[in-house]
């Protein structure tokens, strides 16, 4: 019951009139299953919807709020100071967010945190505290993007000293080879006007303009109109040819069969007399 009202909540915050600037903030770096604070400021009733990754745990919450697969969501009306609990694997974890506060949902700005491993001598690469400075294990970069242009990028990290060890996405580019194109050779219309023969790199060549335009079914110049007209006439010059030779033939047979049909009817009148 606790789950579907906190939901009710968060919904109906959508829709609210209340209008206030909300931020968080967080440590970079933490210890390994060390507790650490999250502070979400915030005036008036505000609902917010927080992306935990996996090992972390809230261990004090005084809003009561509710996590479900890895999603925290609570609502609450000023400044909400969460508690969790680091996982005991190091490396950079990024925390994500969402909140609404009456003028539509808009999400938080990515946090990340680095959770070390104390050194032997008790310092900590993020701490000034007697030990070296050090990189956490940045995220592998993404698969390279598909070649256009002669150009390609992927999302990676860095981690240095300006960065305050800390790893930092950007966007990494570099030149490629476009994929080399093959045509079909022979005699093509290279557009309406124009008839051309194309290679197997796809290049153009010999390139004749058709006065009548190019046919693409054929890839031909159109002939002339007058020629076209010509071979219409000669075609239905043949139509007929056939026509009457058929006719003919049909008349020669009716004549044959009436010829015979008379011949017999002639016999049968003879022998009955």
């Amino acid at each position: 019951m606790k789950k579907i009202y906190l939901f009710i909540i968060f919904g109906i915050l959508l829709f609210s009139t209340l209008a206030s600037a909300i931020t968080w903030d967080m440590p970079t770096e933490v210890k390994v299953n060390d507790n650490f604070n999250i502070k979400i400021y915030g005036s008036g009733v505000y609902g917010i919807e927080l992306q935990v990754p996996p090992g972390f745990n809230v261990v004090s919450d005084p809003s009561g709020g509710v996590t479900i697969n890895g999603v925290y969501r609570t609502s609450y009306g000023s400044i909400l100071e969460l508690t969790l609990r680091a996982p005991s694997k190091k490396g950079v974890y990024v925390f994500k967010g969402q909140y609404t506060e009456g003028s539509g949902v808009k999400n938080f700005q990515e946090k990340q945190v680095n959770v070390y491993e104390p050194s032997s001598t008790g310092g900590s690469p993020g701490s000034s505290g007697g030990g070296t400075k050090s990189c956490p294990t940045c995220p592998s970069p993404s698969v390279w993007s598909n070649c256009e242009s002669n150009q390609q990028a992927r999302v990676n990290y860095k981690c240095s000293k300006e960065t305050n060890y800390i790893c930092l996405e950007y966007i990494e580019t570099q030149t490629c080879t476009m994929p080399k194109q093959t045509c079909k050779i022979g005699w093509k219309c290279k557009d309406k006007n124009y008839l051309a023969y194309q290679s197997s790199d796809c290049s153009w060549s010999s390139i004749e303009f058709c006065n009548y335009g190019c046919n693409n079914e054929t890839n031909q110049c159109n002939p002339k109109l007058t020629d076209q007209n010509n071979n219409k006439k000669e075609l239905y010059k043949e139509h007929w040819k056939l026509i009457l030779i058929i006719s003919i033939l049909l008349v020669a047979i009716i004549g044959f069969i009436v010829f015979m049909w008379l011949k017999y009817k002639g016999k049968s009148i003879a022998k009955n007399l």
